[in-house]
């Protein structure tokens, strides 16, 4: 699955929070899209800049919907996050 700039505008307009988590075809985590990352690109090159381009990579520590907040809690804390997927 590719996500076009253009795709994350409309995400961007729509949300107050600061994050977009992207996804492979196979609902596996793979980066995190920051409102930052696509600020720092030119507006211009939106629609034709794939997510992966700017996204944030590497190891995430994402959480369920159904884990505890103790959980997400420890992994805030062990990996020193302000935030988590």
């Amino acid at each position: 699955m590719t996500i076009l700039m253009t795709e994350s505008k409309t995400l961007i307009a729509s949300f107050v929070f600061s994050n977009i988590s992207t996804v492979t075809e196979s609902d596996n985590l793979v980066g995190i899209a920051t409102v930052n990352n696509i600020k720092n690109l030119p507006q211009e090159k939106w629609q034709t800049t794939p997510v992966a381009q700017i996204m944030n990579k590497g190891t995430l520590h994402p959480v369920k919907p159904g884990d505890d907040l103790g959980r997400a809690m420890k992994l805030i804390a062990e990996y020193d996050l302000n935030q988590i997927p």
